[in-house]
């Protein structure tokens, strides 16, 4: 059904018609941005141009993190990043454990990744230090986690925050740990 139909004069003043139109005008207006020529999903988010899909099946060994990653526009990440995100569950289809690439710019106060290693840890968590990556780098590890974090000093401006997703059957984070470290020195090579 148009829309056009609906705003009929005649149609227009009742009040059913115009409830109908209202709920048809949002699908449809958004229906319309996403479908305008040129415009891609991930403008506005740098960390999805870091790594492709196919590079993150690649660098994880597991082809089922999706084609089509999902995040936040820059300034709605962590640290006022973007982020790319990949794989995870959802109600349809068990996935692979979300894995969240975070590309932090410089703020006014600094490097997010400064501010983050000065700040104070919630009780009983710790850094804990990783070479070989960027210019420094270390997990955030703490009791109870819902995801183990990789911070991570870029080699120029931008920092990296490189994160999975964990289940309560990861006890042992050795071999995450090790995912991370990989996922992150390829984005990190990536970085200017």
């Amino acid at each position: 059904m148009r829309l056009s139909i609906l705003l009929r004069q005649d149609v227009l003043l009742h009040p059913a018609a115009l409830a109908a139109a209202a709920l048809l005008a949002v699908p449809l207006a958004a229906r319309a941005q996403l479908d305008l020529p040129g415009v891609k999903g991930d403008s506005n988010r740098p960390a999805c141009k870091l790594l492709s899909a196919a590079e993150i099946q690649k660098l994880t060994g597991d082809a089922g993190y999706k084609e089509n990653p999902f995040g936040d526009d820059v300034g709605e990440g962590a640290g006022g990043g973007s982020s790319c995100n990949y794989g995870g569950s959802t109600m349809l289809a068990q996935g692979p454990p979300m894995l969240s690439v975070v590309l932090v710019p410089p703020g006014k106060n600094g490097r997010y990744f400064d501010i983050r290693r000065r700040g104070k840890m919630l009780p009983g968590c710790k850094q804990e230090p990783v070479s070989g990556v960027g210019k420094d780098a270390y997990f955030e590890i703490c009791p109870k986690q819902s995801e183990l974090p990789l911070f991570v000093k870029g080699p120029g401006t931008d920092d990296l925050i490189v994160a999975l997703k964990l289940d309560a059957k990861d006890a042992d984070v050795s071999s995450l740990k090790k995912t991370l470290v990989t996922v992150a020195s390829a984005a990190a090579a990536k970085l200017k």
